[in-house]
């Protein structure tokens, strides 16, 4: 097999993936970036944008850490195939810019599928196997043609995602043919544009270029894009295909009867046949295959990723992974998950008749009990849901093609599962079969560009020699008989919600159409109308992406203080900010004497949580707004704040000094005996925490604690008791914090009321053995007071991060105590802020 490795990329919805593939030895390095769009409209119609700038920028992350990953250079590279989301769109103009970029979600055009579909819907289904849908380009241009003409008029070509960035990397603008058929206007019969029914929607012949099929060469990568992408120029571009049937490929799904189930953000279900079939239902819909001679029937269950990635973030909202988490604990379950049933993400497919989604989960608490295993059994419900909805959809199609038993495959994000892979084959009574790689997308696009780099003959012997090796999961024909069972129910209760969906679909349609009319809504985003690009001066620290995002939206110069060792201000921080529009400070000094002689000045932004090196009130009064970062150092604080704890709480500071110290022989058991005696320390378990202050360091310190199962107590008078309980404390009058806590942590601002608050009543008041943490301002401590309470014995230790003055001399009185550990006020500084 011919050398080089292959490139394949996949432009979802969610993410951005790329993945090496060696096609001598089969192995494979894969990286992924999440990608998200945002609403955009002030209309309530659901518009989307795709940020073609931020896709570029992801898909060159992703090509720079796949490569480094490997381990190879730029020329090792002999193609790159991208396979992308299936409906987002990309308008250019003659100038190749994008004038208009949709991603599948966009569904601005809503009303005109509508108008399409009562005119022409059966008649467009016919020939293109799509009923009229606003995810559709046939509709999106309508929709551009009747609502902004001047766009319209400048229109060149519309392009998928995946051939919009072949053309970003090769200027050559071309169509691949499984993408061609989810615009609506590709005829099923010849496999060509549909150009009578193009002229018949009023479209211009220019927007759609030459269709090509998958593995195709399209062009060479252009040196500007391949210095971005850090590969070398001239490197082969080929065509993808849709994300779908690019997973179908890695799947090896390539002959008559076979059957991928591509669960991810959404969950297609694709079934091979070798000629076109339409459904005279009109609920499924039909298109080519990547594969020369081969056709799909697709039943789609819509958001299920979307859904199961909703719930598993209520379930285990501080999990670093909630899906997986939640997927993982279904394990702990059982079949028919202790009587709850779901259809959370389980919709089942009719494009004719397509609705919001909705899903509920149905159970009885007399079956829970005392059984701490709620949210396993939840978990299991959720997934034998999507399970039975996978089942439901696949019936459809067998319904249409009379393939009694297709042959299942399993990718996309759920075939990390191997507990659903058992779900799935015990309900339909056959094998699932996984590919060796979630990244099935990214890996069929790759076997694309060993068609187009000539390594392999044609998609059909990629597909049987690059795919890795799979796994496969038997049904368990013991548990045939009660998933039969559970799923018969299943659809008793699915026909009996009919009418139940449609009143819950309204009130969430009802819910969105208020909330995204409202102005203040988090739904939505600046418009992209205005293309002001303004110049910034960045002297805070910031990593690398952040610099890069701030590129982003502007032309950002950026001179770190630290490197720099540099403090604006006065006519020095004049001359730098000459011209500039945007600010971004963490120490240099804006006040009036500075600000008055920068009339372009716009804004401030202040890296900190609190300006104090900024003139509110003369940036005010110059009409300059000035953005901080509340909070922005919460989390090393509190991560100090447990450190302080295990320290005191295990005597860590005398420990670790034990083994220092001189005279001390090998093997002596008799000092380790001392040792065992002196450091007997206390858990954090059961123990009680007051915090005084709950603000974003004392929720965050909150949070760290529940693992260890301690108490948390919270003296706050600014928050209400349902926000405290919501941070998993308990509140309290600070009498009681005083009398009852293990140890105090103070995270309080400085104010008249709070200034000396831990006086020396305060301390006497304060458990007998405890501790008192003070990460916050030393104001808030009389420390005389407390020096007598550490000397006496009435507190057990103090961790102070603050001092009255700072750094405080080495004749400190505090700092002569062997039971108080001193830190330079470090608390917030870490790498991470």
């Amino acid at each position: 097999m011919a050398d080089g490795y292959l490139m394949g990329l996949d432009i979802g919805s969610g993410h951005i993936t790329c993945l090496l593939l060696n096609p001598g030895s089969g192995e494979f390095t894969s990286a992924r970036k999440p990608f998200r769009q945002h609403l955009v409209n002030r209309r309530g119609d659901w518009s989307f944008d795709l940020d073609t700038v931020s896709l570029l920028r992801l898909v060159s992350e992703a090509v720079q850490e796949t490569m480094q990953l490997a381990g190879i250079s730029a020329g090792q590279v002999a193609g790159i195939a991208a396979a992308g989301m299936r409906h987002g769109m990309v308008v250019i103009d003659q100038d190749g810019e994008e004038i208009l970029a949709m991603p599948t979600k966009d569904a601005r055009s809503a009303s005109t599928s509508t108008e399409l579909a009562s005119g022409f819907g059966e008649a467009l289904y016919q020939r293109t196997g799509r009923w009229p849908l606003p995810i559709f380009a046939a509709a999106r241009l309508m929709w551009l043609k009747d609502s902004a003409p001047g766009l319209f008029e400048r229109a060149q070509v519309c392009l998928s995602t995946s051939d919009w960035l072949n053309f970003h990397m090769t200027g050559k603008a071309a169509f691949e043919r499984s993408l061609a058929a989810e615009t609506m206007l590709l005829d099923l019969g010849s496999g060509e544009w549909a150009w009578d029914l193009i002229e018949a929607l009023g479209l211009p012949r220019h927007l759609f270029p030459e269709l090509v099929v998958s593995g195709t060469h399209v062009g060479e990568l252009l040196p500007s894009v391949a210095q971005d992408l850090g590969l070398q120029a001239g490197t082969p571009v080929i065509a993808g295909g849709a994300d779908t049937q690019s997973a179908l490929l890695a799947c090896q799904a390539t002959r008559h009867g076979q059957l991928g189930v591509i669960a991810g953000t959404t969950t297609p279900i694709q079934l091979v046949i070798e000629r076109p079939l339409i459904d005279p239902e009109y609920r499924l819909w039909t298109g080519p295959h990547m594969l020369p001679g081969r056709w799909v029937v697709e039943s789609n269950m819509g958001q299920s990723g979307e859904a199961l990635e909703w719930i598993a973030g209520v379930i285990h909202a501080y999990a670093r992974d909630p899906v997986a988490t939640f997927i993982a604990s279904a394990a702990g379950s059982q079949p028919g998950a202790m009587g709850i049933t779901s259809s959370i993400g389980a919709g089942r497919f009719n494009a004719r008749e397509m609705s919001v989604p909705t899903g509920e989960i149905t159970f009885s608490p007399i079956l829970g009990g005392d059984d701490p295993g709620h949210r396993n059994h939840l978990a299991r419900a959720v997934l034998e849901g999507i399970a039975f909805g996978v089942k439901a959809n696949i019936s459809q199609l067998v319904e249409l093609t009379g393939i009694e038993q297709p042959e299942i495959s399993l990718a996309g994000g759920l075939s990390r599962s191997e507990l659903f892979a058992r779900i799935l084959s015990d309900l339909c009574e056959a094998p699932v079969t996984v590919p060796g790689t979630t990244e099935a997308s990214a890996l069929g696009a790759a076997m694309c560009a060993a068609v187009g780099a000539v390594i392999v003959p044609d998609l059909f012997e990629a597909a049987s020699q690059l795919a890795p090796e799979k796994r496969t999961t038997s049904p368990h024909h013991e548990l045939v008989p009660r998933y039969s069972q559970l799923y018969a129910g299943w659809q008793e209760l699915q026909r009996a919600r009919i009418d139940a969906d449609m009143i819950a679909g309204e009130i969430a349609l009802n819910a969105l159409l208020e909330e995204s009319d409202r102005d203040d809504s988090p739904l939505r985003d600046i418009s992209k109308e205005s293309r002001f690009r303004p110049r910034m001066l960045v002297t805070a620290q910031l990593d690398e992406t952040s610099v890069s995002e701030l590129g982003e939206l502007g032309e950002v110069r950026y001179e770190d203080y630290r490197q720099e060792m540099r403090l604006l201000s006065g006519q020095d921080l004049v001359e730098e900010l000459e011209g500039c529009h945007v600010l971004v400070t963490e120490i240099d000094i804006v006040d009036l004497d500075a600000l008055k002689d920068l009339p372009d000045l716009r804004l401030v932004i202040c890296c900190r949580g609190n300006p104090v090196n900024v003139d509110i009130d003369a940036c005010t009064a110059l009409g300059i707004p000035v953005l901080n970062a509340p909070g922005r150092n919460a989390d090393a604080v509190a991560d100090l704040v447990l450190a302080f704890m295990l320290m005191m709480g295990r005597d860590l500071p005398a420990a670790t000094q034990f083994l220092r110290q001189e005279g001390i022989e090998a093997g002596d058991l008799g000092r380790m005996g001392m040792a065992y005696e002196q450091f007997q320390g206390q858990e954090l378990w059961n123990k009680t925490i007051g915090l005084v202050g709950l603000g974003a360091i004392g929720r965050r310190v909150a949070r760290r604690l529940a693992p260890f199962g301690a108490q948390v107590l919270g003296y706050d008078p600014y928050l209400e008791a349902e926000q405290a309980t919501l941070a998993g404390v308990e509140p309290v009058i600070l009498e009681k914090m005083l009398r009852e806590s293990d140890y105090i942590s103070l995270h309080a601002s400085v104010t008249d009321e709070t200034r000396g608050m831990i006086d020396a009543a305060a301390l006497e008041m304060m458990k007998p053995g405890s501790y008192l943490i003070n990460t916050a301002r030393a104001e808030l401590v009389d420390e005389a007071a407390l020096y007598e309470a550490l000397a006496t014995g009435h507190l057990s230790g103090a961790a102070l991060d603050v001092f009255s003055v700072e750094p405080p001399g080495s004749d400190q009185p505090l700092l002569s105590l062997e039971n108080v550990i001193a830190t330079p006020h470090i608390g917030g500084n870490t790498r991470q802020v």
